[in-house]
């Protein structure tokens, strides 16, 4: 988990599973209602991906995201903030309370009000952002009915994995299915499973989380993937006649605001005579989100070091590499200003296998290029791009990802060539303010 000093958890006070916390470490983590972020907030008032949470010289650092309602930090609107133990945050209509480790009330207090229990959310599949418990049992996962957790995928085995504790962690375990079991991008017959971690089960991508919450929530909560409504049932066509007999609720009984089908986003708005208004507009991807989101932080009033940490978590975030780095040059040498590797937060040394046919072509054209290569020192897939505007070239971009994982496609490249030319202009802005 890394040092003990980054440990602290963001406890839910009011909205949705109010009770539940989340472990903040040193590792950066988001918190919206899009599934992929760490911290999942079921809230029609918060952004995608609303905040980002940094540790940063010695603490946690809680950033807006351009979110559409802004972020309060005890009251008052911020765009970054340094938190201390007992701040209260507002997400949408979230209110959350940070506990550091080192605080007054967090230590054997916080622990002794919470258990932390193992779940799966679903990220890319069937139904995104559905959560199943597991806790301390074993259960099966499959496309047959009597799976613990049923998955509807034509590329899932019947009975294709199991999840099983063993006393002070969880394995995985492939059940001979026909596709195989992937964590991380990596096939595997068994494997131990740490939080953060994704599990690729056929066209599924579950990722494992360790929650803590209150002892009752857990309760409530713990039959929840055996119920009728968790479970990936084929979709039921409405039609157009029927609306103005059809009420939408969630599981609360509130009228539905909006529904998310894909990448289509409906709007449904029904007035005192019962007419009914349906409007739809396209959704943004992960990658335009991701160059919708560097853009704007091209002229925010932060530091250089900060907004190379954003612009790498932003490149990460998007495209989910084994690696990632950003380069800069130092005269004529290259020297990286940022590195990710998966499951290693923080990494201090560059790693000695990345593709160098990717980078010594961009050194060459000056132009970007993508690779699949197998053999030698490097075997993947592979992107690398300039970071260059009109007055300066200042290094590359390069992302990768290993063994027989899927290469980046066009989307995925263009938005490497887009974030290298945002990035290059937020450094100009940030050297040219000093």
């Amino acid at each position: 988990m890394g040092q003990s000093g980054a440990m602290a958890l963001l406890r839910i006070i009011e909205g949705e599973h109010c009770g539940a916390c989340f472990v903040l470490d040193e590792r950066t983590q988001t918190a919206g209602r899009d599934p992929s972020c760490d911290v999942l907030l079921v809230d029609a008032k918060a952004s995608r991906v609303h905040v980002r949470f940094l540790w940063a010289q010695g603490g946690h650092v809680v950033v807006d995201l351009a979110s559409k309602n802004g972020t309060k930090v005890n009251g008052a609107s911020i765009r970054e903030r340094r938190l201390a133990h007992g701040d209260l945050l507002e997400v949408g209509a979230h209110v959350l309370r940070f506990e550091d480790e080192a605080g007054e009330f967090s230590g054997e207090e916080a622990r002794g009000e919470t258990q932390v229990s193992a779940w799966l959310r679903v990220l890319e599949g069937a139904r995104p952002g559905a959560s199943y418990y597991l806790g301390e049992r074993t259960c099966t996962v499959g496309r047959d009915p009597g799976n613990v957790i049923q998955l509807v995928d034509d590329d899932i085995s019947r009975h294709h994995a199991q999840f099983r504790w063993r006393g002070d962690h969880h394995v995985i375990s492939d059940m001979d299915s026909t596709n195989g079991v992937r964590v991380n991008g990596r096939r595997v017959e068994e494997a131990r499973l740490g939080h953060g971690d994704r599990v690729m089960l056929g066209g599924h991508v579950l990722r494992f989380e360790m929650i803590a919450a209150a002892p009752y929530f857990n309760e409530v909560l713990e039959g929840k993937d055996t119920r009728p409504r968790n479970r990936a049932e084929p979709t039921r066509v409405i039609n157009v006649s029927e609306l103005s007999e059809l009420a939408l609720l969630d599981e609360r009984g509130s009228v539905v605001d909006a529904l998310d089908m894909g990448s289509i986003e409906i709007d449904i708005e029904v007035v005192e005579d019962s007419a009914v208004f349906v409007s739809s507009a396209r959704r943004e991807s992960s990658c335009e989100q991701a160059v919708r989101r560097l853009s704007e932080q091209i002229d925010q009033d932060t530091s250089l070091e900060a907004f190379w940490t954003v612009a790498l978590d932003e490149l990460v975030l998007a495209l989910d590499p084994d690696r990632a780095v950003l380069f800069f040059f130092r005269g004529a040498s290259l020297g990286p200003r940022g590195i990710h590797v998966r499951g290693q937060p923080h990494v201090a040394a560059l790693p000695r296998d990345l593709s160098q046919g990717a980078i010594r072509e961009v050194l060459r054209s000056r132009g970007p290029t993508r690779v699949r290569e197998q053999g030698g020192s490097f075997e993947g897939a592979a992107v690398c791009a300039p970071m260059r505007v009109p007055q300066a070239y200042y290094g590359l971009v390069y992302v990768d990802r290993l063994g027989r994982a899927p290469r980046f496609d066009d989307e995925e490249f263009e938005l490497v060539i887009s974030s290298a030319e945002i990035i290059a202009r937020g450094v100009f802005a940030r050297t040219r303010r000093r």
